[in-house]
């Protein structure tokens, strides 16, 4: 079977990705492996890992203490040539030696939460948008990697994907599955979260 032009087998990218988890670990607070590689995609086109970074606490002003990135970004640039990146997403290319192959780090800090951006990072793409429409027929709105209500506007917390899928009224599935509940989702039948997929 011919892979691709531009992707992986996805044992190969689960290599890559082991390989920059342990180097980034340390780096972080918390790190997770997302995109197709968490689906378990057949080919994989490039390597996105969610990391939590360590925050320099300001002692007179703990609400702006920022995010602690460098050692996150230096730890990447010795993996492979340097595309762009500032404090929410960081990419290079040409990862561990190989020519084209993208590494992506998205950066979750506040306002954005843990679980709506691990959902979200996972993907796929058709879901999530999925997931942030139902939301606001649900009187939400996702904004920044975190949900906020309608109106009010107060953030709902989402530490986990379980809150994120419960405010959408969406079942949460294991990576692996999300692929094809997408695809259910978005068949005519479907579109109103009825039986399959709503409450």
């Amino acid at each position: 079977m011919t892979i691709p032009w531009g992707k992986i087998e996805w044992l190969d990218a689960c290599d890559f990705a082991k390989a920059v988890s342990e180097i980034l670990t340390p780096t972080v607070a918390q790190l997770k492996c997302v995109g197709s590689v968490r689906r378990r995609c057949m080919y994989v086109h490039d390597i996105e890992f969610l990391a939590e970074p360590h925050f320099e606490h300001d002692l007179f002003d703990p609400k702006s203490s920022p995010p602690m990135i460098d050692d996150l970004k230096a730890a990447m640039i010795g993996m492979g040539t340097w595309v762009k990146g500032r404090t929410r997403q960081l990419v290079i290319t040409d990862l561990l030696g190989r020519k084209g192959l993208k590494l992506e780090v998205f950066v979750a800090h506040p306002p954005a939460q843990w679980g709506s951006l691990l959902a979200i990072r996972t993907g796929p793409a058709d879901l999530s948008r999925i997931c942030v429409t139902a939301m606001r027929q649900r009187g939400y709105m996702h904004t920044q990697g975190h949900v906020r209500r309608l109106g009010g506007g107060e953030t709902v917390p989402t530490p986990t994907e379980k809150e994120f899928f419960e405010l959408a009224g969406i079942p949460l599935l294991g990576p692996s599955r999300r692929d094809e509940q997408a695809v259910d989702l978005m068949k005519p039948a479907e579109r109103k979260w009825g039986r399959h997929y709503g409450d």
